[in-house]
């Protein structure tokens, strides 16, 4: 959709309102501030798609914990050349009791925690930047300002085994997992 925004000729007339089909606005408003000064009166109003992602998303998620849990790939490559390696076999053969953190609580983030939660018996652990609450977490962390980021998300990412990143790619949430030094609060083990 960005694409045929930018692709449209400088004289043609622009959309009044542009829907998303995905989840996430960036590439449209990246689009939209790129023609803005073509005719900065008449730029459209983007609005997305919400409530649909939580399922697949999850389902996906929960996908990508259970093969990292099993060592899927390692035990596939070493199907690959018939050998058995019994040191790939995790040494708790279920995800029960595991702790899923999801950094962020909304539909999508709320759906992951509920499906590790009710279907996996994982303890969900959820990390916010807002007072919504967020029921499907077993414990949240709630980090109102930009001063207790990093000891809040220390706490929280102290304590989990997988990590969900569900939040919406803003200023703020940019560059929030990147640096040895947020790796290094992790528990050991972390995926």
């Amino acid at each position: 959709c960005a694409d045929h925004l930018l692709a449209l000729p400088g004289d043609a007339y622009l959309p009044c309102w542009v829907q998303s089909t995905f989840a996430g606005v960036e590439p449209l408003v990246a689009a939209v501030r790129s023609i803005a000064d073509r005719s900065p009166a008449s730029l459209p109003v983007i609005s997305r798609v919400g409530g649909v992602f939580g399922r697949p998303i999850a389902e996906y998620c929960m996908l990508a914990v259970l093969a990292a849990h099993r060592r899927s790939r390692e035990l596939r490559a070493a199907q690959c050349l018939k050998v058995w390696n019994s040191d790939l076999v995790p040494a708790q053969p279920t995800l029960k009791g595991q702790v899923l953190g999801v950094l962020g609580c909304g539909s999508i983030g709320a759906e992951v925690l509920r499906m590790a939660r009710d279907s996996f018996e994982m303890q969900s652990w959820g990390f916010r930047f807002t007072d919504i609450a967020c029921p499907s977490a077993t414990r949240t962390f709630t980090c109102l300002d930009s001063e207790g980021v990093g000891t809040t998300l220390g706490q929280f990412l102290a304590g989990v085994d997988y990590i969900v990143n569900t939040l919406p790619s803003t200023a703020e949430t940019k560059g929030l997992l990147s640096g040895a030094a947020v790796w290094e609060k992790c528990k050991p083990g972390a995926v």
